[in-house]
């Protein structure tokens, strides 16, 4: 080999190393660079955001617009309240004043003669022990009909 192509070789591979340690620290560089929100000031986006001023007065203006109504209909309902008393005042004074008549005492009314007793119109005191439930009878079906309990599912006659 001769001598002229060795060190172009080794001029080609030194250029080489030059160049990829060049781009390695270029790459580097690229990538630990801040990019996003991080990089960028706080008062960074108020230019996209409208003006404060219009928004704020438009509100202001929706607000005092809904006061001023609810000020006109508060002042409605009294001026309706107050003419409600004025009318109620005048059917008052129209109105006759009579005395207040004493209620009538009621007459006690007679308890009712109790059945298979006395015909006599008296009516006879129970007997000791007995409640008067209706229940335990002597004469007692225990169909549960007529003692307001609704349909007790047998409704025809019964076939005991």
């Amino acid at each position: 080999m001769s001598r002229l192509p060795l060190a172009a070789w080794l001029t080609v591979a030194a250029l080489g190393l030059v160049l990829a340690g060049g781009a390695g620290v270029g790459v580097s560089k690229l990538v630990d660079q801040e990019v996003g929100l991080s990089d960028e000031p706080i008062t960074a986006g108020e230019q996209l955001a409208p003006s404060s001023t219009s928004t704020t007065a438009a509100a202001d203006d929706r607000a005092a617009a809904r006061r001023a109504r609810a000020r006109r209909a508060k002042a409605r309902q009294a001026r309706a309240r107050a003419r409600r008393r004025a009318a109620a005042r005048r059917r008052a004074a129209d109105t006759p004043t009579t005395p207040a008549q004493a209620p009538q005492p009621q007459q006690p009314t007679p308890a009712p003669a109790s059945p298979g007793g006395d015909d006599d119109g008296v009516a006879e005191a129970p007997e000791p022990g007995d409640d008067n439930s209706g229940s335990g009878g002597g004469d007692d079906d225990s169909s549960g009909k007529g003692r307001g309990r609704g349909r007790g599912g047998d409704d025809g006659p019964d076939d005991d």
